[in-house]
């Protein structure tokens, strides 16, 4: 889950909306504006507004203190909100499969579970409403797949 540090020290939990992936708009409306991307720790990313100096954004000395621990040398201080999340949360993880979800307050089309909310997804011409452990199945199912398929190309280009 990513972390929202606020300039008053504050710091907050949050999550994409759609349970998967920020969208930009959910990341720029967290640090309020523009965003620049800090490499922070092996697959998290700090989103820092990247006007923050010439706005006079409040000093964020909690984010300062984080990424001179995560980076020492990191030359530059940390004005106003950032948001630290995992390279999954933001999209920019290359090895994984992305699936277009939708929460929704229907019943998973597999196990039946009515604990909400479930997923509307679609993937690959198949689409549906499943909870959150039978969409991850089926992502695992899907994966499986995909690096058998892979496996059996590199096998067979090797002969």
């Amino acid at each position: 889950m990513a972390q929202w540090i606020k300039t008053d020290g504050t710091e907050q939990e949050v999550k994409p909306k759609n349970g998967v992936e920020f969208t930009l708009d959910e990341i720029k409306k967290c640090i309020g504006g523009y965003l620049e991307a800090v490499p922070y720790k092996p697959k998290l990313v700090m989103y820092v507004n990247e006007e923050g100096i010439r706005l006079e954004l409040p000093y964020n000395a909690r984010a300062t203190q984080l990424i001179k621990e995560a980076r020492p040398g990191y030359p530059f201080p940390i004005y106003g909100n950032v948001l630290i999340a995992s390279t999954v949360e933001t999209g920019d993880e290359p090895d994984v499969l992305r699936i277009p979800v939708e929460p929704v307050i229907l019943p998973c089309e597999e196990c039946h579970s009515e604990n909400y909310p479930n997923y509307r997804y679609e993937l690959a011409g198949m689409s549906g409403v499943l909870c959150k452990k039978c969409l991850d199945l089926e992502v695992a199912n899907v994966n499986m797949v995909l690096n058998s398929t892979e496996d059996y190309l590199e096998l067979k280009n090797d002969q």
